[in-house]
């Protein structure tokens, strides 16, 4: 299960179990290796006035951002961002815990935004 929420002008979730670690893991490597890692929503999240029904990520070694494509939130991340991330979720099939929340931190449009991860119960 993974699904997104909108926090205020300033802040996205991505809640997940433990089935979305595992796809977030993948997508996240996925991006490490230069493809783009894709995580279908379970249910389509609004962002603004966009139905958003797929994230996508890439490695970006420049600036991390955060853009919408069609019914995607595409992130671009740096390759640090990714492979710490990728570090916190395989703790976290572990430890069943995610903490500190936040993933990383975006440009999104002409704001930064800050994405937090929240690992719910099964």
């Amino acid at each position: 299960m993974i699904k997104l929420t909108r926090d205020g002008k300033y802040g996205l979730t991505i809640r997940f179990d433990l089935h979305g670690v595992n796809d977030l893991i993948e997508a996240f490597q996925n991006a490490l290796n230069g493809a783009q890692g894709n995580i279908e929503l379970d249910e389509p999240a609004m962002v603004g006035n966009k139905k958003i029904k797929k994230l996508a990520f890439s490695c970006n070694n420049e600036l991390d951002q955060l853009s919408y494509d069609v019914s995607s939130l595409i992130f671009e991340l740096e390759d640090e961002v990714l492979e710490y991330n990728l570090g916190r979720l395989g703790e976290c099939i572990e430890s069943l815990q995610f903490a500190p929340a936040e993933l990383c931190e975006v440009r999104f449009g002409k704001i930064n935004m800050t994405i937090y991860g929240i690992l719910e119960n099964s």
